[in-house]
């Protein structure tokens, strides 16, 4: 199991970053290769909502099934736990969010990533790649008005 951290700035309130990283309809948008159904607001996820990130060319692909664990939000902090039940991604994804003194909000996301198909002697090849991937996607997600 190989583990990653991306720390993130936001420039919106703890809360809000959480559900601009969390609105599973803005994936679709921003996320290459990969629709997610279903695609579900913030609002909308509870524990225990599943969906699939399926990433694609044609007709070669995989599916990346997830389950939301936990969402919790107490003032000036926002945390979510996700959980990945794929045969091609397995783990365990934990948000944190905090508000900063400047009305912004830092974003923490840190994941634990299993690639059950992947050589276990190469797995630290992954880990850099797929921080990189990570941190565009979430910096992009930050960067949208939310519910947009």
């Amino acid at each position: 199991m190989n583990r990653f951290t991306v720390r993130l700035p936001a420039q919106c309130p703890a809360h809000e970053a959480l559900g601009r990283v969390l609105d599973l309809r803005v994936h679709n948008q921003v996320i290459p290769l990969t629709t997610i159904t279903p695609a579900r607001a913030f609002c909308e996820l509870r524990p225990g909502s599943s969906f699939v990130a399926r990433t694609a060319v044609g007709r070669f692909g995989f599916d990346d099934p997830m389950v939301v664990e936990h969402i919790g939000m107490v003032p000036g902090r926002a945390v979510a736990r996700l959980r990945k039940e794929g045969c091609a991604i397995r783990g365990q994804i934990r948000v944190d969010c905090r508000d900063t003194e400047d009305g912004g909000s830092t974003l923490t996301w840190h994941q634990d990533v299993h690639l059950p198909w992947w050589p276990r002697s190469l797995h630290w090849m992954a880990t850099p790649v797929l921080r990189a991937g990570y941190r565009r996607v979430l910096r992009q997600l930050l960067a949208r008005p939310h519910g947009t």
